[in-house]
This record gives structure tokens, sequence and C-alpha cells, in this order.
């Protein structure tokens, strides 16, 4: 369902009848990140160089904006209006994201309004909250607002839960993996890739809220292979991968940066 939605912002913009700022209202501000990144690439049909730009925020016309401690500050949005003063050069369109929207300040939300008010030619804005309540109703009247939740599923009921718990315990305790025997003893790694990860992600990112009872085998497993540093970046680190693979990226070159990047995030 969530991704009819992106497909349908995408084919408003192959058709020119996009809106110029929306405002996404959302229970997981993260991954409807990365999933706007992932349109964006699709909004300016980006090649592979440019597609990890995007995924990275090193593509130079896109900024993100997320909140500096407590709040974002009207300095922040006076820098983002500087740079989208500029007309677009690498595609027809300039973006930016502001994640966090509901932690614009007065300031910033006045100055912010100016913009969406009086937008410049080409330029995309794109607000992420996950409570609506606290935008400003004059910025909030100006968007196209769209509502996407993603599954909170329950993770040991997932029918790809076993792979995925065999698939962390070999990540984690071999020094080396052989991938082209991994892939011919699980043969169906492959056409289960997406979901086995997104099973793990749930569970690296459930490793750091509490020891969930089910998971006890793998989460000590976890514990004592990493610091809680090291699980957090690896947790982040699968959160930002995700929509690669969702993206049809070729999933075996995926397969094989997961384990060497795991193998790399030791301190």
């Amino acid at each position: 369902m969530k991704q009819d939605i992106f497909d349908n912002i995408l084919n408003h913009f192959n058709g020119n009848i996009n809106s110029h700022v929306f405002l996404f209202n959302t229970n997981d501000k993260e991954k409807c990140l990365e999933q706007l990144k992932v349109l964006i690439t699709k909004i300016i049909n980006a090649d592979e160089v440019v597609y990890n730009q995007i995924m990275k925020e090193l593509y130079i016309e896109l900024f993100v904006i997320r909140n500096e401690g407590k709040e974002i500050k009207a300095d922040q949005i006076s820098f983002l209006l500087d740079k989208i003063k500029t007309k677009p050069i690498l595609s027809k369109y300039l973006f930016y994201i502001i994640n966090d929207a509901e932690h614009l300040n007065t300031f910033a939300s006045n100055k912010l309004l100016k913009t969406i008010e009086e937008p410049n030619n080409g330029v995309i804005g794109m607000l992420i909250t996950d409570n609506i309540g606290k935008i400003l109703p004059t910025i909030k009247s100006r968007c196209e607002i769209v509502n996407i939740n993603f599954d909170k599923t329950d993770v040991e009921n997932s029918e790809f839960f076993n792979e995925a718990i065999d698939l962390i315990k070999i990540i984690e305790t071999k020094e080396l993996v052989d991938v082209s025997i991994y892939k011919i003893k699980n043969p169906n790694i492959m056409d289960n890739f997406l979901e086995i990860i997104d099973v793990i992600i749930k569970i690296y990112n459930s490793i750091n809220i509490k020891n969930i009872e089910q998971f006890k085998e793998i989460t000590t497993i976890i514990n004592d292979n990493n610091s809680k540093k090291e699980i957090l970046k690896k947790a982040m680190y699968l959160n930002k991968i995700y929509p690669m693979i969702e993206s049809n990226m070729n999933k075996e070159l995926l397969f094989e940066k997961i384990l060497v990047d795991f193998k790399g995030m030791k301190e």
C-alpha cells in the first residue's frame, strides 16, 4: 500500500501535475526519509552514481534539514532558503527535505511559510512529521498532505523469522563468509532477501530498546559480539540500505556489501 502512495506521487511528477510542497505524516520518520530519497532518484531518473549521492545526502541539489537539539531553528531555514534561490541545473528540480518538521520553532516556521507561499520554479519541498498537530496551520494548509504508515509487524510471527535468525548468526559469528557457498546452501535467499532483511532490521532496532524474550538466543549473540554503539550503527546502516533493496538494485551485490560492511563496523 505504501509503495502505491510513492508510485502515485511519481506518476504526478511524470505527468507534470505535481505539488511544490508535500507534508508527510508518518509513524516512522527515518524510514519515510529514506523512501523519499529513493523517490527523488526515480523522479530525476538517477544513474547509479547520482543514486548513491542522493542516498548519502551528498547530491548538490538535495538539502536535508533535521532538528538540532530540541528544535529546528530560524538560521537553519535561512541557510536552506539561501541555497534554494538558484535554479536547478542537474535536473528539472531542486529538492529540500525537512525531517522532524514538528520541531520547527515559530521563527523557522514563519520563514519557511514565505517560501511556501512564493515558491521558486523547480523547487520541491518535502516535510516529514509524526505529529501533524504541531505543524503551523498556515503551513499545513499550503501543503499536499500524505499520510503514510509503515508496518509494525510481529517479527516472531514472520515466515522469514528463522531465515533472518540464521543469517544474523552467520554475519555475527563467522569471520569470513563465502557468499557463493551460502547461496548454494540457501537457494531461496535472493528471492526473499527483502523480507529477510526487513526482519533483521526489526531485530536490530528492537535490541536497542529491550531484550525481548523470544529473541533471547539471538540478542545474546548480538550483544556478545557488539558494543551498544556498534549495534546502533548496524541498525542505522540497515535502515539506510533497505530502500536500495526495495528499489530492485542488484541483491547479490548488496548481500555481499552488507556482509563486508558489518565486519568493518568493529570499533
